[in-house]
């Protein structure tokens, strides 16, 4: 497999280059003479993110020495256009400054494996597909409404500056004691502006989506947009209310059922809600920041999901 199979890039980089060396097949245990990899949190298509431990902020005495660090799977890691994919990531996120959107903290290359990595912020917490299962119907509207509106601002801040999530998700999405938070940028896409010339996934030759929350445009190849995280923020909404997903329940009635009320919202919610939903894309007319105004009468207060 070449590496131009998985990836394209959209500034000329060689992706016909060969492989760099990774060095040994043995497990990395520290990265850049820094980081101690402790354990697992989470593993996607293409990336592993670990806990791990920074030594160097520890010798500081910081009272949290603990990232999130990123790094791509073995398999992938020898792809020349792997590196430029996931400083891209790295790129997007630190043009982002908002309270429920991760903070990136390092983009780096080992120098022993020549891996490269990205440092992140640590959350603690559950992740939204987590509640999900410990909440199987749902729950009401008055009480997820600080969740939502959370979720919804970060999506829209993002959009304010020209960047689409690209992957929105419960998994993405981590509750912690200080609100919500959404992560992985990695299918993200500045749409433009200085950095929208950074690599991007090859979407015809790399199935990267969660079809539960793909906008029905992304299986057909149509480039990413905004109204590609309205259908998926509008499918989490809906799943959070009811416990089901709108449309996805297998892959042969994908699309072919049709949406029912929530009780707890109103008509003019449920319009709005309907608009994000919407199969075609020309038809999902709203932005985020009028999804969020439509849920915005309820009194914020403080949601506790432990």
């Amino acid at each position: 497999m070449s590496p131009d199979s998985l990836f394209m890039s959209v500034n000329s980089i060689d992706s016909a280059a060969s492989p760099p060396a990774i060095g040994s097949s043995a497990p990395i245990q520290v990265v850049a003479g820094r980081y101690q990899l402790e354990r697992i949190l989470g593993v996607g298509g293409m990336a592993i993110v670990f806990r791990a431990f920074d030594r160097l902020a520890a010798h500081f005495n910081h009272p949290s020495p603990y990232v999130a660090l990123k790094i791509f799977k073995e398999e992938f890691a020898g792809f020349t256009d792997a590196n430029y994919l996931l400083y891209s990531e790295y790129a997007l996120l630190a043009t982002l400054n908002h309270p429920n959107i991760v903070r990136s903290f390092q983009f780096d290359i080992d120098a022993t494996t020549e891996r490269a990595f990205l440092t992140l912020e640590f959350l603690k917490g559950m992740t939204l597909d987590q509640w999900l299962i410990e909440n199987p119907l749902g729950t009401n509207l008055p009480k997820i409404t600080p969740m939502l509106l959370e979720i919804i601002d970060a999506v829209d801040y993002s959009h304010q500056h020209n960047i689409v999530h690209g992957d929105l998700k419960p998994s993405n999405i981590m509750l912690t004691q200080n609100g919500c938070v959404l992560f992985d940028f990695g299918l993200g896409q500045m749409l433009s502006g200085d950095l929208s010339i950074l690599p991007k996934i090859s979407r015809k030759r790399f199935n990267a989506w969660t079809p539960k929350y793909a906008a029905p445009e992304l299986l057909e190849d149509i480039s990413l947009t905004t109204k590609t995280d309205i259908f998926a923020l509008s499918c989490i909404i809906y799943e959070l209310l009811t416990g089901q997903n709108p449309y996805y329940i297998d892959k042969k009635t994908k699309y072919t059922v049709k949406p029912t009320k929530p009780k707890d919202l109103s008509k003019k919610q449920w319009a709005t809600l309907c608009c994000g939903l919407a199969i075609k894309p020309h038809d999902r007319l709203i932005t985020a920041q009028e999804l969020k105004n439509a849920f915005q009468p309820y009194k914020k207060r403080y949601f506790y999901w432990f």
